[in-house]
């Protein structure tokens, strides 16, 4: 049996920095993502 992974902006680091997004482009996507309309 399965047990689903659901995911929330509270699982996903906030990622601002270019170099962060360079080093772990698909964690890069998911900030993206779940943070794309904060204004933090």
């Amino acid at each position: 049996m399965y047990t689903p992974l659901v995911l929330g902006p509270d699982h996903v680091p906030l990622m601002k920095d270019g170099s962060q997004v360079a080093a772990d482009p698909a964690m890069g996507v998911l900030s993206a993502l779940f943070h794309g309309r904060c204004e933090r």
